[in-house]
């Protein structure tokens, strides 16, 4: 008896679909963790762990430098100071570079599947909305410095990259009249609520002092909402695997909510290693 083979053109995507969910859930993974070790400044975290860190830390700075994108952003925020006489002209802290990459790659779960599914120019138009907004709002929260008691500034570091996803979702979606993916008005509806939520819980942190001075509170919430993100995607791509049927784990949906969260598998891993490495 003959076995069936499936068709090369299937097998080479789901090739392509194993290396890029693995490289991904590494990009992410690291990503996220360096978020984290620069929120959590007084954690001692185990050797092998910072030495990884610091080596992503040094490709990302490598990158930026290479590319000129640190160079070219400090110019145009030297230009626009100019432009506005500004006293100062405001620095950019280091934070705008870990808050970008986590918030581009979430961005782009949606790029990197309807790529997978053939949709190039959709993919490419994608990534590039989410390039754009993703900088621009990383910026904006990197010249704001991380001040412990300072309720605006925590809550704009925050809040910015926070709402520049939710716009990011919006913008992407109008070519193609998607209003029923994303409207303006849950734009606003997501976004004042996110922004009141930030808010109510850096002025009860700095009011009560949940957390230690030396944690990063908005670099956490940043976080805490890739992970919402994530799961959020998943149970749409449930309900609408329980209306529609077909698969659910195929659903486009669920596959944007997984390609968000493969990173924390990673990361979960990572502290897992790092607590039987403090044994």
């Amino acid at each position: 008896m003959a076995i069936n083979s499936p068709p090369p053109q299937r097998g080479m995507c789901f090739i392509i679909g194993l290396i890029t969910a693995v490289s991904g859930a590494f990009i992410s993974g690291i990503s996220i963790l360096h978020l984290l070790q620069y929120a959590l400044t007084e954690k001692s975290w185990a050797a092998p762990i910072i030495v990884m860190v610091e080596y992503w830390d040094s490709f990302l700075d490598t990158v930026f430098t290479t590319l000129y994108i640190q160079q070219f952003i400090e110019f145009i925020i030297t230009f626009i100071a100019n432009q506005f006489d500004l006293d100062e002209i405001p620095t950019l802290y280091p934070h705008w570079r870990h808050i970008f990459v986590p918030l581009l790659l979430i961005s782009n779960s949606l790029t990197l599947n309807t790529f997978l599914e053939g949709k190039r120019k959709f993919a490419i138009w994608a990534l590039s909305i989410s390039l754009l907004i993703g900088l621009i709002s990383s910026v904006l929260a990197g010249v704001i410095p991380l001040v412990a008691d300072s309720v605006w500034n925590n809550t704009l570091i925050a809040a910015l990259p926070i709402s520049a996803f939710f716009m990011t979702v919006y913008v992407v979606w109008l070519p193609i009249n998607k209003s029923d993916k994303f409207s303006f008005k849950q734009l606003l509806k997501e976004t004042t609520f996110t922004t009141i939520i930030i808010f109510i819980i850096v002025l009860s942190n700095i009011k009560y002092n949940f957390l230690d001075n030396n944690v990063q509170l908005p670099l956490i919430l940043i976080i805490i909402f890739i992970i919402i993100t994530g799961v959020r995607r998943i149970i749409a791509g449930y309900k609408d695997f329980k209306k529609e049927g077909g698969s659910f784990f195929g659903n486009q949906y669920t596959k944007r909510g997984l390609t968000i969260l493969y990173g924390f598998i990673f990361v979960l891993g990572t502290i897992v290693c790092d607590a039987g490495y403090g044994l």
